[in-house]
């Protein structure tokens, strides 16, 4: 079983991509770096025959001037080497940063992003010593290519995809039939119909599959928060319906209003440790954010009713 202070939890995710929230972790467990992701398990040994040296890469993408949020590589990433420098795996850290999804790109840099995501605890725990380059060109960043990617998996299932890439080619190919033929077959218009339904039954089948899926986790709820707003405050009806705090064996889950949950660690090196009143949007009256390493007790606060107000928020700081 992998060691739960230490394993990474993925960046937020909703609908089908609470999947990887749930299962997805990247732990240490008999000298090798394990990754779980989508029922699946990858094991990268450490030591001899395996890493034994890793570098952190902390520079944006080639493409950075792009205002494309989420791009692959902007939060910069860890790459894991042998002893002859050749690469083993990477770690791209903007997947294994909660809340990533709700801060601006690279708002979290250097030493901090590695404390918040938990890789430097990792990398301390598996023996593999960590350096960081500033510069993609360095030296010891190496070429960033091979190696087994070490990332949480997509938030959508690969059978989807397939279903509906396999619709799509038969309706396209189906379309052009019908655009250059003289005369039209009726199986070939119906085939056109089946086909254009497929995305939509997919989607729905995705959402069956989904809500199956969560009705089968066992998860241990403590403590379940949900907001309580003085009368007249303004707040809608989705926010009192949507969004949670809730207080589990091994996480700390924030739900926001669109359905996106943040999943924190109560425990281990980056664990939240405090939650923190707001007054106002400015913070003049209460720091948003969390800080890691504390005791884990210190976050238990939560569970004994404490943070019921809708005006208080779990972050990191």
């Amino acid at each position: 079983m992998p060691d739960d202070e230490r394993a990474l939890r993925p960046a937020a995710g909703r609908g089908p991509g609470l999947e990887r929230c749930h299962g997805s972790r990247l732990s240490v467990e008999d000298g090798a770096l394990v990754l779980r992701a989508r029922g699946r398990i990858r094991r990268v040994p450490v030591g001899d025959g395996g890493v034994a040296r890793a570098v952190f890469v902390d520079a944006a993408a080639a493409d950075a001037g792009r205002d494309e949020p989420g791009r692959p590589g902007a939060w910069g990433e860890v790459r894991l080497q042998d002893r002859d420098g050749a690469q083993v795996a990477r770690i791209p850290l903007g997947d294994w940063l909660p809340e990533a999804p709700a801060l601006p790109e690279r708002a979290v840099q250097g030493e901090q992003l590695l404390e918040r995501t938990g890789v430097a605890g990792l990398l301390k725990a598996a023996g593999v010593p960590l350096h960081v380059a500033r510069d993609r060109n360095d030296p010891r960043a190496g070429s960033g290519k091979g190696g087994v990617f070490l990332g949480p998996g997509p938030a959508f299932p690969l059978w989807y995809w397939c279903v509906r890439g396999v619709a799509g080619t038969l309706w396209f190919s189906a379309f052009t039939v019908v655009v250059f033929s003289g005369r039209v077959p009726g199986w070939l218009v119906l085939l056109l119909a089946l086909t254009a339904l497929c995305g939509p039954v997919a989607r729905l089948a995705l959402r069956a599959w989904t809500r199956l899926r969560a009705g089968r986790r066992r998860v241990t709820v403590l403590e379940r928060v949900t907001p309580s707003p003085a009368p007249g405050s303004g707040a809608t009806v989705r926010f009192l319906r949507e969004t949670e705090l809730r207080v589990q064996d091994r996480d700390l889950v924030l739900r926001d209003l669109g359905g996106q949950e943040y999943w924190f660690p109560r425990s281990g090196p980056h664990a939240v440790t405090r939650l923190v009143k707001v007054a106002d949007g400015t913070g003049r009256d209460g720091r948003s954010g969390r800080s890691c390493g504390g005791p884990a007790s210190r976050c238990g606060r939560c569970s004994r009713g404490s943070c019921g107000s809708a005006g208080r928020t779990a972050g990191r700081g």
